[in-house]
């Protein structure tokens, strides 16, 4: 998934948390650099998914973009990464 969100030009930043994913064009200025993911922030392009291997879930926690087509194009780069499964 994060290769695939790092096709998106808009998303400078992507960080793996063991279970979670956050990519942005922000960084927070509290020290830690985390991508900022804030919903209807001013400016801001981004996507946090929670990640369960365990079911094999992926969450999205939340999602914004302040530039058009970029939310179709996050959506797409993790369902394009998201393995399909038979019922």
């Amino acid at each position: 998934m994060a290769t695939n969100l790092a096709q998106i030009p808009e998303l400078r930043y992507i960080k793996i948390f063991p279970e979670r994913l956050a990519a942005s064009n922000v960084l927070s200025q509290d020290g830690k650099k985390n991508p900022v993911v804030k919903v209807g922030g001013e400016g801001i392009v981004g996507v946090e998914l929670l990640i369960d291997r365990s079911i094999k879930v992926v969450q999205f926690y939340a999602l914004t973009s302040a530039v058009k087509g970029c939310g179709r194009k996050m959506v797409e780069a993790v369902i394009g990464a998201t393995p399909q499964t038979g019922n």
